[in-house]
């Protein structure tokens, strides 16, 4: 029972289990009357009356609480929305369609084994131009990625364009259904500590089934360039995983359902 004022609050209770039938509080129209909830159904000789006095006190006072900043943030979450992207670390990222062989990044449906989209490496500050979360959640995994803008027609709609997904939030998902149609949005983000494949793919799983899945690759090396679009195998410097071991004897999504309609 909250008291809202100081005096005698009478509290009338009954049965097992309790049934609470009346506050009656000081300075109230209910302190005469009373409310009595299902009280027809009581005989007032076996309901529990308690008188509860209320007190008020001042309140103490309090010290002032000693400055605080937050801590500095991690290296990979530094600010990077006035920061220069790496050279040739800019590429665009453009999820498209629906259904058995149409659901695609880049035009491409996923292939497993040695084949990536993109390439970037350690220490690098990477920019994506992103197209289409209006319809297909853009999720990526391993390195979080911080917010730049939102393009529509070539036109930066700055900061008030949207009430949640803003410039500087950090993100490894980005869905925005209320986005007008042929809207491409930027991100940015700084490789770190983490080497080797990175996923990007629709977030809903079923899109994702169906293809929408690619895979970048972040070289073990502290300097060179990005690659963009590649869509192919790669080699050379700062590679850590066994690309081509992995190589399934399967054909691309799609193809099945052609070759069986053939």
């Amino acid at each position: 029972v909250r008291c809202a004022r100081p005096g005698t609050v009478q509290i009338v209770v009954w049965g097992l289990p309790t049934m609470l039938l009346r506050v009656v509080e000081p300075g109230g129209a209910e302190e005469e009357t009373g409310v009595a909830t299902e009280s027809a159904l009581v005989d007032a000789d076996d309901a529990t009356v308690v008188d509860l006095d209320v007190a008020s006190i001042a309140a103490e006072a309090t010290d002032a609480l000693p400055p605080w900043s937050p801590p500095e943030g991690p290296y990979y979450l530094t600010d990077l929305r006035d920061s220069t992207p790496s050279p040739g670390c800019t590429c665009s990222t453009k999820m498209d369609g629906y259904g058995i062989g149409e659901s695609v990044i880049n035009g491409r449906l996923y292939v497993p084994g040695n084949h990536f989209l993109h390439t970037s490496y350690l220490g690098a500050v990477v920019e994506r131009a992103v197209y289409n979360i209006k319809e297909h959640s853009y999720h990526q995994h391993v390195h979080p990625f911080q917010i730049l803008g939102f393009e529509e027609k070539g036109g930066d709609k700055g900061d008030g364009f949207r009430a949640y997904f803003r410039p500087g939030d950090w993100h490894d998902t980005w869905l925005d259904e209320d986005l007008p149609y042929d809207t491409w949005v930027r991100l940015r983000y700084r490789t770190a500590n983490l080497p080797g494949k990175v996923m990007v793919h629709c977030h809903n799983g079923e899109h994702a089934d169906l293809g929408m899945i690619a895979k970048e690759y972040v070289r073990d090396t502290e300097e060179g360039e990005c690659e963009c679009d590649v869509q192919g195998p790669i080699d050379g410097d700062g590679i850590v995983d066994d690309l081509n071991g992995a190589e399934l004897d399967a054909a691309p999504l799609g193809e099945e359902k052609a070759e069986a309609s053939s």
